[in-house]
């Protein structure tokens, strides 16, 4: 039987060090070769911070055999970067001929609005339409030159492909127009259904068109939850239901150290919590910190008793955190510390007690690094909303306790609870686990590209 040609169509690809890459990189690392000749159409290597590559595993490794075609992308912003850079240069030179008339009048005259911060608006009101639905649509030209190309030359079967970034999907769904080649895409998130973003007015109405196209013309829709995967289902009951599959993500065993699971945790009074992973946008670790200054007060807990790591990078939103404890004098129970490569990453889950993840203000997405929670078999402790999809894997998998989002009453007592959990709790669903291994799980995403 011949093979089936396969065209990945992805800026989820080695060297980007993103969690999207690591799906990728997983499907292409247990597809059966026996039955798929692979390509892939990426981006050059110099668009990525390959540097953080080490902070989510052994990725790099691209499978023998798989043909790599990479292109440039245009930079739709590039004029604004030099347009700034020009009258940086040019206010620099006025300020040095004229200041001493500056000087002799600035105290008299009130402070005109300092030019900085009229180009910060320009540039993003400029941005916010040049990168509409996302930075990579200036990749759309050559990709889709490229890719008619490659479906020409190597007679592709199907396209597959990933988002975020969800002007991918666009450029996916133009190729498939033009050449009548199969397209399968894989919402790793939502698109214009995202609860938590909501551009509103006409760049809203122009996201829901477009995602209208890319459902339309896909032949099959993969989704990494069953909670999307039904959402987009009622949302599009004109497509039939059959279209609509189910694609998680996973865990690979090749990931894991099997000394670090062997080894044992060192002799300690307290009971160590650790949440691995960037803090960004809503994931908002306040409430749960607030639940453990109230716990302090009560008498509960210090840290003789427990403490709680948050290893990894705080964005600008919540780099004032490590301060705030202090002002809290939780310092001595919760610790902020810098992010550490992904192996260090995985001996510190196997060290930790509890597991803590953070994921509010949505129904539908799993976090990838709960999988690998999940694999080392500790507890874990999620902040999550009820009736989400990570609300359900826990309680499925009899993985942990979770406490509701943002409400810190019940955060105080779910905590609470999962003391007595890891005291009493009997092991983890080993059969529901093992069904999230990619070496054995892959083979369902390779059934649909082999019947599309």
């Amino acid at each position: 039987m011949s093979k089936k040609n396969i065209l990945f169509l992805t800026v989820n690809f080695p060297p980007n060090p993103t969690v999207g890459t690591r799906r990728v990189s997983k499907v292409l690392k247990y597809l059966d070769y026996d039955k798929f000749k692979i390509s892939v159409l990426t981006l050059s290597e110099k668009y990525y911070n390959s540097g953080q590559g080490s902070q989510t595993g052994d990725m790099q490794k691209i499978p023998e055999g798989i043909r790599v075609y990479r292109t440039d992308m245009r930079d739709l912003t590039s004029f604004f970067t030099r347009m700034k850079a020009a009258l940086k240069n040019l206010s620099g030179k006025n300020k040095k001929s004229t200041s001493g008339i500056l000087n002799s009048v600035q105290k008299d005259k009130p402070k005109p609005a300092k030019k900085g911060s009229v180009l910060n608006k320009i540039r993003s009101i400029l941005f916010s339409f040049l990168e509409f639905p996302d930075k990579y649509i200036g990749w759309a030209g050559k990709a889709i030159r490229e890719g008619k190309r490659i479906i020409r030359d190597e007679q592709i079967d199907v396209v597959f492909t990933t988002a975020p970034p969800h002007s991918i999907f666009l450029i996916a769904a133009v190729l498939k127009k033009r050449t009548g080649v199969k397209l399968v895409v894989d919402f790793r998130d939502p698109w214009a259904l995202a609860s938590w973003i909501d551009t509103g007015g006409v760049k809203q109405f122009i996201k829901k068109r477009l995602e209208k196209f890319v459902v339309e013309n896909a032949d099959l829709l993969v989704f990494v939850t069953d909670k999307l995967l039904k959402t987009y289902q009622e949302e599009y009951t004109q497509i039939p239901a059959e279209k609509f599959k189910l694609f998680s993500n996973g865990f690979d065993p090749d990931d894991f150290n099997a000394e670090d699971a062997a080894a044992e945790t060192p002799p300690r009074a307290f009971v160590r919590i650790v949440h691995l992973g960037t803090l960004y946008k809503k994931r908002n670790p306040m409430p749960f910190i607030e639940a453990i200054e109230q716990l302090k007060d009560e008498g509960f807990c210090d840290q003789n008793q427990f403490r709680v790591d948050f290893i990894g990078t705080l964005t600008q939103r919540f780099s004032g955190l490590p301060e705030e404890i202090k002002n809290l004098k939780l310092d001595a129970i919760i610790r902020f510390i810098p992010s550490i490569s992904f192996k260090e990453s995985i001996r510190t889950m196997y060290d930790a007690d509890i597991l803590l993840l953070i994921q509010p203000e949505t129904l539908m997405q799993i976090p990838a690094k709960l999988f690998e929670y999940m694999y080392t078999r500790r507890p874990i402790f999620a902040i999550a909303e009820p009736e989400s999809a990570v609300e359900q894997i826990i309680a499925e998998g009899g993985l942990g306790v979770t406490a509701v989002s943002g409400e810190v009453a019940d955060i105080k007592e779910k905590f609470i609870q999962m003391f007595q959990y890891i005291k009493t709790s009997s092991a983890s669903k080993e059969a529901y686990i093992e069904s999230f291994n990619y070496a054995h799980y892959v083979k369902k995403i390779q059934h649909y590209l082999e019947t599309v």
